[in-house]
């Protein structure tokens, strides 16, 4: 029973993914993604509810660590303007008369209101703290190294694999547009914020249990999708 159970599941999987072949790229991601929801919507009708969950549930760091709350918050509104500037500079196709330099100059402004902070606007937490010591600075230490590493090594990734490329007037380091390296810093700082408030929330709203962990790391996987879709 067993085996013929795995056999029919092993069927409708080669099927599906036989159908998803057949579509155009968005069309294929997008039902992947949908079928990721689907399956963490499944997957949460099995957690259990904290009983004091109305008190201890949240988004964000507790107030007893002031100093990445503020940076999360921080991160938050910022998020908000640079997605708004990409947006008019798509909805205006500027980008049509942007050279190389333009590209630099855009993604190298949008970098510097996180890079600059911890130095010129230290957060309230941690003004009294020394630069190497404060939060801010050490997660945009992080990012930069992090972003840094998957641009020069693994970008390549999809250029052998994906056959992709950036075609796009640009400054180059190890044939990645430098542009990219300082766009991914206010990204990254954006993609880090968005998946420590989700991972936070399973983990303050929920009993700690097999279906928890699962469930954890299946928003792993879904967002990390999610963000490669939106790219």
């Amino acid at each position: 029973v067993h085996c013929h159970s795995f056999f029919r599941i092993h069927l409708a999987m080669s099927q599906i993914l036989d159908l998803l072949k057949q579509l155009p790229i968005e069309l294929a991601m997008a039902g992947i993604l949908v079928g990721i929801c689907v399956v963490m919507g499944a997957i949460s009708l099995t957690l259990t509810v904290r009983p004091d969950y109305l008190t201890v549930q949240s988004w964000l760091p507790p107030k007893s660590n002031a100093a990445k709350r503020e940076f999360e918050v921080y991160s938050l509104y910022y998020t908000a303007a640079w997605i708004g500037v990409f947006a008019l500079v798509i909805l205006w196709q500027t980008y049509e008369h942007f050279n190389a330099d333009s590209y630099m100059i855009l993604c190298v402004s949008l970098a510097l209101p996180f890079l600059l902070q911890p130095i010129l606007f230290p957060f309230r937490a941690e003004k009294a703290l020394p630069l190497f010591l404060r939060y801010s600075f050490k997660a945009n230490v992080w990012i930069a190294i992090f972003s840094f590493v998957g641009n020069y090594w693994y970008t390549h990734y999809f250029y052998a694999v994906l056959k992709a490329r950036y075609t796009f007037p640009a400054h180059r380091l190890n044939d990645v547009p430098i542009a990219l390296f300082f766009a991914t810093h206010f990204y990254f700082c954006t993609y880090h914020t968005f998946s420590n408030i989700i991972l936070r929330r399973i983990e303050t709203r929920y009993l700690p249990g097999w279906s928890r962990t699962v469930f954890f790391w299946a928003a792993v996987v879904a967002f990390s999708y999610f963000t490669g879709f939106m790219e």
